[in-house]
């Protein structure tokens, strides 16, 4: 894959839960996707859409959350993230950034 700089990234959606933090990144036919989950970050890059051009994310979390106990799903248009958080909270955003 190139270097960063002829990356794009992905539209993202978020929600939460007390107990989970719903993730969804917006990417069709992605392929060679490398994915870490980290206690507070979750980091995604892969080639995607009709052109398989390369994309690249990092969402980094307030809320801590548990990498074994999470989980993903590629499917054809978008990546679904259920992470389970390190302890119940809800009421402040779960994403650092805007996404």
């Amino acid at each position: 894959m190139p270097d960063s700089e002829h990356l794009l990234t992905p539209p993202v959606q978020w929600a939460q839960r007390k107990s989970l933090i719903y993730i969804s990144i917006c990417l069709e036919d992605s392929k060679d996707a490398k994915i870490t989950l980290e206690p507070q970050k979750l980091y995604f890059r892969a080639k995607g859409g009709c052109d398989q051009k390369d994309y690249e994310v990092t969402v980094n979390l307030f809320s801590e959350i548990v990498p074994d106990e999470s989980k993903y799903v590629i499917r054809d248009r978008l990546i679904d993230f259920i992470l389970k958080k390190k302890t119940e909270e809800i009421g402040r955003a779960s994403c650092r950034e805007r996404v």
